[in-house]
């Protein structure tokens, strides 16, 4: 099964008031006050057309993280912190990133986790082991785990398998 996603994640509220500067922005409440705002194709090229910065794409952990949404990012990252993730998973196989930004600065730099399938042994490996990089950036903005489940999971995040 696939997993696609681009999105922000923060308090409900912080999204509210970005999304409303965005046509196609629309938030999703999420458990624990928090909200999802996807990043669809459409509201990506709306990004990147009006604020048209076409400096270098800021980090390379990301496939979508464009200069313009970075500047957006950046300005609209307040006193509360405000994740930006991509996931790009296709049978166990992909890989997730995560960052933190607040108070109109990185918080968090990025975080990269990978899922490959190791022909040799015919298992799946995570590399780097431990905490997965989007369950690192949620604990460190306050997500808290239900019994037996990790924040990505106590945020119910697998039900949103897409930006679409």
């Amino acid at each position: 099964m696939a997993h696609n996603l681009r999105a922000l994640i923060a308090s409900q509220d912080a999204l509210i008031a970005i999304a409303d500067k965005w046509i196609l922005a629309e938030v999703e409440g999420l458990s624990q006050s928090f909200g999802l705002l996807k990043l669809s194709d459409a509201l990506l090229d709306d990004i990147n057309e009006l604020v048209a910065n076409v400096g270098t794409d800021p980090f390379p952990e990301f496939d979508y993280l464009s200069a313009s949404l970075h500047e957006v990012l950046l300005a609209e990252a307040h006193h509360s912190p405000l994740v930006y993730l991509e996931t790009d998973y296709f049978g166990g196989v992909g890989f997730q990133s995560a960052m933190i930004y607040q108070d109109h600065q990185v918080l968090q730099l990025p975080l990269k986790t990978s899922d490959i399938w190791n022909q040799k042994d015919y298992i799946y490996e995570q590399v780097p082991e431990g905490d997965r990089a989007i369950n690192c950036v949620l604990k460190r903005i306050g997500v808290t785990c239900r019994s037996g489940q990790d924040e990505f999971d106590s945020l119910m995040l697998a039900k949103y398998r897409s930006v679409d």
